[in-house]
């Protein structure tokens, strides 16, 4: 369970990391985006996911609900980003 969970944190990483080339590239593109909306999203995923990992040493396994709401969470960030994105509008 440790390593799915470690897993999970190392796929969110890289979420992250993929969300901040694609803010960058709509800056670069002039495209309109909420910035201050991005900015928020991306800061909470950083926040979330290191609480994540700080955790995963100390615990010896999430609960199903626990990461089931970790799941929920990133699909509601996902969520966000098509709205600061104008993908929904």
């Amino acid at each position: 369970m440790i390593n799915n969970l470690k897993l999970l944190v190392a796929l969110r990483w890289g979420a992250i990391a993929f969300q901040v080339m694609a803010l960058v590239g709509a800056i670069a593109f002039q495209l309109p985006v909420h910035l201050n909306l991005f900015l928020f999203a991306i800061g909470v995923q950083c926040v979330v996911n290191l609480m994540t990992f700080a955790s995963v040493g100390r615990r010896q396994g999430y609960s199903e609900w626990a990461v089931f709401f970790q799941l929920v969470f990133d699909v509601v960030a996902l969520n966000i980003f098509m709205v600061a994105s104008g993908g929904l509008a």
